[in-house]
């Protein structure tokens, strides 16, 4: 399904997918003189399972995958980022978030950080910008990956779960300041303060809290 991908856009399309929309920056600026890698994706909480979204990505041309959270670049007739990920949603997850899943987006969150990609025989640095959508709902729902090409599983998992699941350090700590700031309230003080131990803990290795 990447027959229509943009891997690599200007400032000015970036601006043009994003439009009015709030952005809530957690780490990271841009660098103008290069281009932007952009990836929009989703975490989802469900209030009926308690448990997040999560899927186990296929790494090309090897036999390894890993597990992260449902996220992909624009195609070059999309216009705006909700666009962009409502579509990744459906096609990792299944979940289809139209009239018939009544969802709650509570922010969304930017991360932005220099990295290298391989262009032909070049190697050049761009703004690798990922960009997520916090939503909330509460009902049952099927996950059934659209996009087997990609996506080796989705399952529905809770917190210590993808904890465990997850093995890049940056996506755990993203993933737990993330919970820590918008689903804290949902869940016992016995989890909210071993969520905050983790993060100590993970904060002590002086790494910084940026999404690779």
């Amino acid at each position: 399904m990447n027959a229509e991908k943009e891997y690599f856009i200007s400032r000015e399309r970036y601006n043009q997918l994003v439009g009015r929309s709030r952005i809530i920056k957690h780490a990271g600026e841009f660098d103008d003189t290069m281009m932007i890698d952009l990836s929009v994706g989703s975490i989802i909480y469900n209030l009926w399972n308690n448990s997040f979204v999560i899927v186990k990505n296929k790494i090309p041309y090897t036999n390894n995958s890993i597990y992260g959270f449902p996220k992909g670049g624009p195609n070059k007739s999309e216009t705006h980022i909700r666009s962009v990920m409502e579509r990744e949603v459906y096609e990792e997850t299944g979940l289809k978030l139209d009239d018939n899943i009544r969802y709650n987006i509570l922010d969304i969150v930017q991360t932005i950080y220099k990295a290298k990609r391989t262009v032909g025989d070049e190697e050049i640095f761009v703004n690798r910008v990922v960009m997520f959508y916090i939503i909330i709902v509460n009902m049952e729902m099927e996950l059934r990956a659209i996009d087997s090409d990609e996506i080796e599983e989705c399952v529905w998992a809770t917190v210590f779960k993808v904890f465990r699941m997850v093995r890049n350090y940056h996506v755990k700590l993203f993933f737990l300041s993330v919970i820590h700031k918008y689903f804290s309230k949902y869940f016992s003080p016995i989890t909210q303060s071993n969520i905050e131990k983790l993060i100590v803990s993970m904060n002590k290795n002086n790494l910084e809290s940026i999404y690779k």
